[in-house]
C-alpha cells in the first residue's frame, strides 16, 4: 500500500504559508502607510517654508511701501501680516481636515485587516483546490477595504493561474486546433462542479477582446441569453457595469427568463493582467457576500463561478 500522507504535517505546513503569506501583507501595507506619514511630514515641512517665504516677500514690500508713501500709509503693517497669517491658517485647517479623513480612513481598514488576519487562526472547513473561504467571494463596503479585497481576490487568482492551466492540462498558446470539452462532477453530493476547457481562435485584436471582457462580461459568458442587455426585457438591469478601478471591474446582474431557469443573483469580479503586448490574462470570480449589494439581490440564489 501506498504511504498514508501525514494530514497534522500538511496542515502545518499549510499554516505555516499562510502566516507567512500575511507577515508579507501586513509588511507591505505598514510600509506604504509609512511613506503616507513621510509625505505628509514634507508636505508640513513645504507649508512652513511657504509661510516664511511670504512673511519675508511682504515684509520687503512693505520697506519699498514705507519709502515711497506717506507716514499715514506705514502705520499699519499689521494687516499685511494678518492677512498671511489667515491665508496660512486657512492652509493648515484644510490640511488638518486631510489628515483627520486620513486617519479615520486608516482606522476603519486596520479594524478591517484585523478581522480579516484573525480569521486564519480558526479554519471551519480543510482546504482544497476546489474550496473557496469567505475571503475569496467577500467585498466589504469602506472604499479602501473594498479596494484592497479586490486585489487580493484577483491577484490570488492571476498568481494561480498557471497552475490552474497545468492542472486543467490546457494546450499551450500556440496550439492552433479548437478544443472545448467539458466535465461534470457529482461526486461532492451536495452540489456539482463544471469545469469548461477553451482553446479557440478569435479574428479581432487583443486590445477588442480585452474590452469585451472588461465592458460587457455578462455577455461573454452568455448570462444575456443571446440578446442585447439594452433591449433584452429578461432583465432588471441593462447596463451591468458597476465599478471599474484600477485594473478590477464589477459586474451586477439578476438573470432570469431564458438565460437561467431560476432567478439569479450575478456580481462578478474581474481583473486583466497584461503580462507583454501580446498575452493577458484575464480572471473572474463571483463575489457571493458584498456589503454594498441591495438585501433583495443578496437573497436570490447565486452561483459559483471561477473563470481564468
Amino acid at each position: 500500500m501506498p504511504p498514508k500522507k501525514d494530514d497534522g504535517l500538511a496542515k502545518m505546513q499549510r499554516k505555516i504559508r499562510k502566516r507567512g503569506y500575511m507577515r508579507t501583507f501586513m509588511q507591505v501595507y505598514r510600509n506604504r502607510e509609512r511613506c503616507e506619514v513621510e509625505r505628509l511630514k514634507a508636505q508640513v515641512e513645504e507649508l512652513e517654508l511657504d509661510l516664511a517665504k511670504r512673511l519675508v516677500e511682504r515684509k520687503a514690500a512693505r520697506s519699498e511701501k514705507t519709502t515711497k508713501s506717506s507716514p499715514l500709509e506705514s502705520e499699519l503693517p499689521w494687516k499685511e501680516v494678518a492677512k498671511a497669517m489667515y491665508e496660512m491658517s486657512q492652509e493648515v485647517a484644510t490640511t488638518r481636515r486631510m489628515l483627520q479623513h486620513d486617519a479615520a480612513e486608516a482606522e476603519v481598514v486596520g479594524l478591517d485587516l484585523q478581522g480579516w488576519v484573525a480569521s486564519f487562526d480558526n479554519p471551519t472547513a480543510p482546504l482544497s483546490s476546489r474550496c473557496q473561504t469567505w475571503r475569496d467571494v467577500t467585498l466589504l463596503s469602506h472604499p479602501r477595504s473594498r479596494q484592497l479585497g479586490k486585489q487580493w481576490i484577483t491577484q490570488h487568482m492571476y498568481h494561480n493561474a498557471n497552475r490552474i492551466f497545468q492542472q486543467q492540462e490546457c494546450p499551450p498558446a500556440y496550439y492552433n486546433i479548437i478544443d472545448n470539452s467539458w466535465d461534470i462532477d457529482f461526486s461532492s453530493g451536495e452540489c456539482y462542479y463544471i469545469v469548461e476547457r477553451g482553446h479557440v481562435d478569435w479574428n479581432m485584436s487583443l486590445a477588442n477582446v480585452q474590452s469585451m471582457f472588461r465592458n460587457h462580461m455578462c455577455s461573454m459568458f452568455t448570462l444575456d441569453a443571446f440578446y442585447p442587455l439594452t433591449t433584452n426585457l429578461f432583465y432588471h438591469y441593462f447596463w451591468t457595469l458597476a465599478e471599474a478601478s484600477d485594473n478590477t471591474v464589477l459586474h451586477q446582474l439578476v438573470a432570469s427568463g431564458e438565460s437561467s431557469p431560476v432567478t439569479q443573483y450575478v456580481n462578478l469580479l474581474g481583473a486583466e493582467f497584461n503580462e507583454s503586448h501580446d498575452r493577458s490574462v484575464v480572471v473572474v470570480t463571483q463575489i457571493q457576500d458584498d456589503e454594498m449589494a441591495a438585501h433583495s439581490a443578496t437573497s436570490l440564489p447565486q452561483r459559483s463561478r471561477m473563470t481564468w
